[in-house]
């Protein structure tokens, strides 16, 4: 059955959504579908039935196709494509294009041309370990690749948070861990 999605309940929280993708809404658990115009009628997968066909696509790849390109492209930037692609399992909290978009007037650019601080904020965002938001609303902190403590918190509606960036798209399967769209990209500190 395909539900059609209007305004979302909390902020910007549409922006993770990708036309033609199923996705699991963070409220209320429900799958809704967002067809295109091209897709309509055609039959999409969830997140779960990725899973249970046995997603083959590593995290880069998983976290280009969901629609987080900026992200998957500055790891590719980064390096951190082949990590990334080849350990695991990993959480990676990937900010929406809204978010990098929203970063103050040329520090996207900053990030670009300091390998040093891209990096550490990249990994900043990527937990060793598999983590699907059930599990995260039983935690406190996680520590990043970047080796950051990351505070971990629910909303008293129900949502994730991951210092100050909501979860807004969780439990992206890949083959060899797990993707949780965010709304905002979290800078470590120094950087």
């Amino acid at each position: 059955m395909t539900e059609k999605v209007t305004e979302p309940e909390f902020g910007d929280a549409g922006e993770g959504f990708i036309l033609g993708q199923e996705e699991t809404s963070p409220i209320g658990g429900k799958e809704i579908v967002i067809p295109d115009e091209e897709e309509q009628g055609q039959d999409n997968k969830t997140s779960a039935e990725s899973q249970s066909s046995g997603n083959n696509k590593s995290i880069v790849n998983t976290t280009e196709w969901a629609g987080y390109t900026t992200f998957a492209s500055l790891l590719r930037d980064a390096g951190l494509e082949d990590t990334l692609n080849n350990g695991g399992p990993y959480t990676v909290f990937a900010p929406t294009d809204m978010a990098f978009d929203g970063l103050p007037e040329g520090m996207l650019d900053n990030l670009r041309n300091d390998q040093e601080k891209l990096n550490r904020t990249l990994t900043y965002h990527v937990v060793n370990g598999e983590y699907r938001v059930e599990a995260l609303k039983n935690m406190n902190n996680l520590t990043s690749m970047e080796t950051g403590k990351l505070t971990v918190s629910t909303t008293t509606n129900g949502l994730i948070m991951v210092e100050s960036a909501i979860v807004m798209d969780p439990d992206i399967i890949a083959s060899n861990g797990v993707i949780h769209g965010t709304d905002k990209v979290m800078i470590p500190p120094g950087v």
